[in-house]
């Protein structure tokens, strides 16, 4: 099994992995008018063709004033208005979150730090580590 991209996360000033996959929103809800299929470039059509990414895209997302949004999507997919964060109200769950470095051993991502987050309806319920 092929270690998979990691999303990235902004906190502050600090940029971190996503271990967890914080997913993107049903198609059917209304969120998913803010996404329009896309006709790759070079760089996203390597991304949708590699083992390392089986989503095909990769996000970028950002925590401010304890809300979680969706600040930029690589890949398949790319928001209507870039320019625009996205509120992640659809999101409610834990996210592992990695601080330093990441290895892959016995089919498995392993960090040396972590620090878990935990979001409902697109609210940071829990305070990240800094």
């Amino acid at each position: 099994m092929t270690a998979q991209l990691m999303d990235v996360l902004v906190i502050g000033s600090n940029e971190y992995r996503v271990a967890s996959q914080i997913p993107l929103p049903k198609r059917c809800s209304n969120k998913w008018r803010h996404f329009i299929k896309i006709l790759p470039s070079e760089w996203q059509l390597t991304l949708l063709t590699t083992t390392a990414c089986w989503r095909r895209y990769q996000a970028m997302w950002e925590i401010a004033d304890h809300k979680l949004f969706l600040s930029h999507i690589e890949g398949c997919y790319q928001l209507v208005n870039p320019e625009q964060a996205l509120w992640a109200e659809w999101i409610t769950g834990d996210f592992r979150v990695a601080i330093t470095q990441s290895w892959f051993y016995n089919y498995d991502t392993q960090f040396e730090q972590e620090f878990w987050i935990q979001i409902t309806n697109g609210v940071l319920a829990s305070n990240p580590a800094n």
